[in-house]
């Protein structure tokens, strides 16, 4: 078992290289449009960065998970499941690409908009691409290939955005930078691919894909709909109300982005993982996820408290704009939306690895079409207070269906240690709000993940638990059969 923990160490440290990397490079290119150049064409750049996603998801379509958890169930038929996916991934790609171009002809968007939407078109076949050979290595459980990649990608783009800043460069020339950047990645990373996969046609096999034709429209229909209910409100603040409204509440799913890379670097760390344990271990399957669930209501319990707390200090630090003031209530639904999120992203990769996809293929679907009813009502009226309002309620429908399906595994929720641990939680959360005035914003946070962690530590965690996360006998050790 120490040789998985130390497998999972690493890919958790590669995984987290790779998000850490590029997520430094948004922020600062979303930081810097914010910052230079107002509400108005942040919220233009990030509708075109929103919609982009949005077509990279539908170029995905469930695909990069698929291909990642199969490879990890059965390594030799890498190069069959590639062939078998590949063709599709590019037919998704192009398709993505034609509807963008339309919606930059036909839409009601200003100019700017439209523009914009045209450049990053190509950002959704660069971006798809390259998330495809990504997967292919998380299913090898080779993660430092995707580091690699990330690394080169995301230094050129710091590198471009800070002389485009210097040289006080217009947004579509910034637009241009980043879609560069994505080009250089694909590149390479289709480069380290032969390292795994050598050879491959891009014949498409009608009779292969009709097989497998139920997985794909599971895992894809989950995906997009995934998205949707969680970023479809940028799109419909745009059309509802005004690009200016966009850019305050895109301020605020700018600083959200943040956190989520925590269960984002749990996942790609622990996917491929769960998948093998589900089918050889079931009793082990069950306690790393319970291992990953812990960690994460350590996290969130921390940034529950630190945003709700300080969301106004964190806008004024990040915008320092006046402008922006206006999402700090948004920011602070956003952090219990964050809290409900994370303590159900391990039952959702449950479902996951153990083959119940179609569960949360439905159970996205359901919230996707509560959400677009709600904000089409809501969004006119309320604006973007509104539009967060709606993506709790979505989530919390979601996480609660996701933990029912789960619920017999997750019986340590209602024992003597969660109980105690919500207690003490509660009392520093208390603390720190009554000495909001003394503790200085900037050391809040450290106080708070200090406090979180030790009293995770000694009383959250079982000794067992804590003996597989902190074992002095790991080692940095490969799968047999990952090479």
């Amino acid at each position: 078992m120490s040789g998985v923990i130390s497998v999972i160490y690493k890919n958790s440290f590669y995984s987290m290289v790779s998000i850490v990397l590029r997520l430094i490079a948004n922020v600062i290119v979303f930081w810097a449009v914010a910052r230079y150049y107002g509400p108005e064409v942040f919220g233009q750049f990030s509708l075109a960065h929103t919609i982009a996603t949005l077509f990279i998801l539908l170029g995905d379509f469930g695909l990069d998970v698929l291909i990642t958890t199969e490879i990890a169930q059965n390594k030799q038929k890498a190069r069959q499941y590639f062939q078998l996916y590949f063709p599709i991934k590019l037919v998704l790609c192009v398709l993505g690409l034609i509807i963008m171009w339309s919606i930059s002809v036909l839409s009601n968007l200003s100019p700017e908009s439209r523009q914009l939407l045209y450049i990053f078109s190509f950002l959704t076949v660069f971006t798809t691409v390259t998330n495809f050979t990504f997967a292919v290595f998380k299913g090898f459980e080779r993660l430092e290939y995707e580091t690699r990649v990330s690394m080169i990608a995301n230094f050129s783009l710091l590198l471009l955005i800070v002389v485009m800043i210097y040289l006080n460069a217009g947004i579509f020339i910034i637009s241009f930078a980043f879609i560069f950047t994505r080009l250089v990645a694909l590149f390479f990373g289709m480069s380290f691919l032969r390292n795994f996969i050598d050879g491959f046609s891009f014949r498409m096999s009608l009779e292969s894909i009709v097989k497998v034709k139920s997985k794909i429209l599971v895992f894809g229909t989950h995906l997009l709909f995934s998205y949707l209910f969680f970023q479809l409100d940028t799109i419909l603040i745009a059309f509802l109300r005004n690009e200016t409204e966009v850019g305050i509440y895109q301020s605020v799913i700018k600083i959200v982005m943040l956190p989520l890379i925590i269960p984002e670097i749990l996942i790609n760390a622990m996917m491929p993982v769960l998948s093998r344990y589900y089918i050889s271990d079931a009793a082990e399957w069950i306690k790393l996820s319970r291992i990953m669930n812990k960690i994460l209501l350590v996290s969130s319990c921390v940034i529950l408290v630190f945003l709700g707390i300080y969301a106004e200090e964190l806008i004024i630090a990040i915008y320092a704009k006046e402008s922006f003031l206006t999402a700090v209530p948004v920011l602070q639904i956003f952090a219990v939306t964050l809290f409900i999120r994370f303590n159900g992203e391990t039952s959702a990769l449950m479902l996951t690895t153990s083959n119940r996809q179609n569960i949360r293929m439905t159970v996205v679907i359901v919230a996707s079409i509560i959400n677009i009813i709600l904000n089409f009502i809501l969004i006119p009226r309320y604006g973007i207070i509104a539009a967060a309002l709606v993506s709790f309620i979505t989530n919390f429908v979601v996480i609660s269906v996701y933990i029912y399906f789960n619920s017999h595994f997750l019986n340590w929720l209602v024992n003597a240690r969660f109980i105690s641990f919500l207690g003490v939680s509660a009392f520093i959360a208390f603390v720190i709000t009554e000495s909001y005035d003394k503790i200085s914003f900037y050391f809040a946070l450290p106080i708070l993940v200090i406090s979180f962690a030790a009293i995770g530590y000694f009383i959250l965690f079982t000794k067992e638990e804590k003996e597989l996360m902190f074992s002095g006998k790991i080692r940095l050790v490969r799968i047999k059969g990952s090479d």
